[in-house]
């Protein structure tokens, strides 16, 4: 939990040590339950440092496939009883999410959202709402990388139908800055319906400033300095992933080189990590 409060307000390096701690922990074996969330933990965390293959190592282990063809393992398990196991499904959906945000790989997003159909559906009909949620959110922000954006506000308008009775906050606050820019839009465009706007404007309180930016994307691009050809080299790697020695073989550059473009590319973007720089060139439409 320690671990994951850092996470949501932007300190990764204390979430990462957090999380060790854990791990160290567990020498022994561990319930399930205690085991697999601390796995999806280390998904989280080892994607918003941008190493994506770690997060594919781990959820492998566990019987998933990202090579070719998504595959995963069979549902019949969650479904039936064990919630536990259900957060490695979504961790899933979160490397798939990263993937086709870094490298455009909308087929297995396609996969990805079949198998949150089959997730929300199951958590459901078990009444597992926070997991439903997490689902719901995820699926959401598949959509929207699809450019099917209707479907993705109704998803969204879905899960906080379901999360206002209890008030469910921190899942949406998890789901990064995407998340409010949505959660922003449908307040703006006055689009929730019976859903009360101080539920959606508590949400929106709850993420740090630092988390989404205020203005359009021609908005903020106007009020940055363009990044270079060899900049932008760089910072489409960093999102594939690779270290920087990755980065320096394959652009033929020394590492001090990588090093010097990387700390230009946050001076313009105005970010401090690799997480913040391949978000905000999201929002501003440089990936």
């Amino acid at each position: 939990i320690i671990s994951r409060l850092f996470q949501i307000k932007g300190e990764l390096e204390s979430a990462a040590q957090e999380i060790q701690k854990v791990v160290d922990l567990m020498q022994v074996e561990a319930p399930a339950a205690v085991r697999e969330e601390v796995l999806s933990q280390q998904v989280r965390i080892s994607l918003a440092l941008g190493n994506p293959a770690e997060a594919e190592r781990i959820l492998k282990n566990e019987g998933f496939s990202f090579q070719d063809i998504f595959s995963f393992p069979d549902l019949a398990t969650f479904l039936d009883r064990n919630r536990s196991r259900g957060v490695l499904y979504l961790s899933a959906l979160r490397l798939l999410l990263y993937q086709a945000k870094a490298m455009h790989d909308m087929e297995s997003l396609k996969t990805g959202i079949e198998l949150a159909d089959h997730l929300i559906d199951g958590a459901l009909q078990h009444k597992y709402i926070p997991f439903a949620l997490e689902a719901l959110i995820l699926r959401a922000q598949m959509h929207a990388e699809l450019a099917d954006i209707k479907t993705s506000k109704d998803d969204y308008m879905q899960a906080l139908q379901m999360g206002e009775p209890e008030g469910f906050i921190s899942i949406f606050v998890e789901g990064g800055g995407q998340v409010a820019e949505a959660l922003e839009t449908l307040l703006a465009e006055n689009q929730l319906g019976t859903i009360q706007p101080y539920y959606v404007q508590e949400i929106l309180g709850a993420f740090e400033s630092s988390r989404h930016t205020k203005g359009t994307a021609d908005d903020l691009t106007a009020q940055i300095e363009p990044l270079t050809d060899r900049e932008m080299d760089v910072l489409r790697l960093m999102a594939k992933g690779l270290k920087y020695e990755e980065i320096a073989n394959q652009l033929y550059i020394s590492l001090n080189t990588v090093r010097s473009h990387v700390k230009s590319i946050y001076g313009k973007l105005g970010v401090n990590n690799r997480t913040k720089a391949i978000d905000m060139a999201h929002q501003l439409h440089l990936l």
